[in-house]
């Protein structure tokens, strides 16, 4: 049949198998390829390039039941696959060009060898084919020919709607489909394009970060990774600022913030355990966790303050506390938690993910005022309390 594309899909081609996509090459059986066939099939040469990980099944996403999914720029579909786009702009047409065409060329070879990268389709990767195409599909052929005709015959069929190049032909989008979107793999393959950026300058051309959304995450890595310390610097720096003002006290300060101090480190091992990344939505969870829990603390160490002004041991005056306000820290920290606990059963995962660390970081906190607080209290303050007027809090004398 002269004119006509066959498509055999191999029996290891599977959305969401976890190998990598199958080659065009392998699939695509060419006889008799002529211009009127290269263009009318156009849809279907790019809807096999869609063969990645799906964040959700093909059921659940509402791919359809088929293995192969057409229209690879349809922003609606394409937010269900995990998809970073490097962008390499130029002050001429790449598609004309031999050098530009091969470094492309190169750094799609490059990052598809990156751990984390399933596959990765570029303008030269199709060139290729097309040529093969053109040469009753001969893989001796499947290179970026150096003559300018050939260059122009081999992309001048790709139109601009498969995302592979812009009118002028001097921006080109690599898209690299990554197995998952954790930050570790988004890291790792964002390094990897920065690295080959720095080792291999192209002349009158520039590789920029990023497009996809998995581009969107990355940025969202950077910056939630920039300003993390300075967040809880300022929560813990006004919890310092206002104890002290309170209390006029460095031991009693350190004695609220310590356990406060100690649960933040904490919750961040649970998101580890759990899987809870830090992002936008978990980074103000992590401050407003710290902001309420500081509370039990100075509720405690208020009360018992009072009792050691009195001149009662560390013991009676811990007592004391508990008997007048002990009930109502332990009464308000089960409260908060039983009210967030139920965010888990949540079907919104931002819910279910605020659920547990703000349930871990209310009952813990809660803890460690009661059990950490008086502990520490007992190594800091002196052991036969503090008299009527003298100055509160005392360290012990070496």
């Amino acid at each position: 049949m002269t004119g006509l594309l066959v498509y055999t899909p191999l029996d290891s081609c599977e959305v969401n198998s976890g190998k990598k996509p199958c080659e065009l090459a392998n699939v695509v059986a060419l006889d008799g390829l002529s211009i009127t066939v290269i263009r009318s099939h156009a849809a279907v040469l790019f809807g096999l390039f869609a063969q990645t990980p799906r964040s959700e099944p093909p059921a659940k996403a509402g791919a359809g039941s088929g293995p192969f999914w057409l229209g690879i720029g349809n922003e609606a579909q394409s937010a269900l696959y995990c998809v970073l786009t490097a962008v390499i702009e130029s002050t001429e047409p790449v598609c004309v060009s031999h050098d530009l065409m091969s470094a492309v060329d190169r750094f799609g070879w490059h990052m598809r060898n990156v751990v984390g990268v399933q596959d990765v389709i570029t303008l030269p990767f199709i060139a290729k084919i097309a040529i093969a195409g053109w040469n009753e599909g001969s893989f001796k052929w499947r290179s970026i020919p150096r003559e300018q005709t050939q260059l122009t015959q081999s992309t001048r069929y790709i139109e601009t709607s498969t995302g592979l190049l812009n009118d002028n032909c001097d921006v080109v989008p690599v898209m690299m489909f990554l197995t998952d979107h954790r930050a570790g793999t988004i890291g790792r393959v964002v390094t990897a394009v920065k690295r080959w950026r720095n080792a291999n300058s192209v002349a009158g051309a520039q590789l920029r970060l990023a497009a996809g959304n998995v581009g969107v995450m990355a940025a969202t890595n950077e910056t939630v990774k920039a300003k993390e310390m300075m967040i809880l610097a300022g929560v813990f720096a006004a919890v310092l600022v206002m104890c002290l003002l309170t209390f006029r006290s460095v031991v009693g300060t350190i004695l609220v913030v310590v356990p406060l101090a100690l649960v933040s480190v904490l919750v961040y091992a649970v998101m580890a355990l759990v899987g809870i990344g830090l992002k936008v939505s978990t980074l103000p969870m992590v401050a407003l966790g710290a902001g309420i829990g500081v509370d039990y603390g100075i509720y405690l160490f208020s009360r018992m303050q009072e009792f050691l002004q009195q001149g009662l041991s560390v013991r009676d005056s811990y007592e004391r506390t508990l008997r007048v306000t002990g009930a109502s820290i332990i009464f308000t920290g089960i409260t908060l938690a039983i009210g967030v606990a139920t965010w888990v059963f949540s079907p919104l995962k931002f819910q279910a993910d605020i659920g547990i660390m703000l349930t871990f970081m209310f009952l813990v906190n809660m803890l460690a005022a009661i059990i950490l607080l008086p502990a520490l209290a007992a190594w800091l303050i002196h052991p036969h309390g503090l008299r009527a007027g003298q100055a509160p809090l005392q360290h012990h004398s070496p």
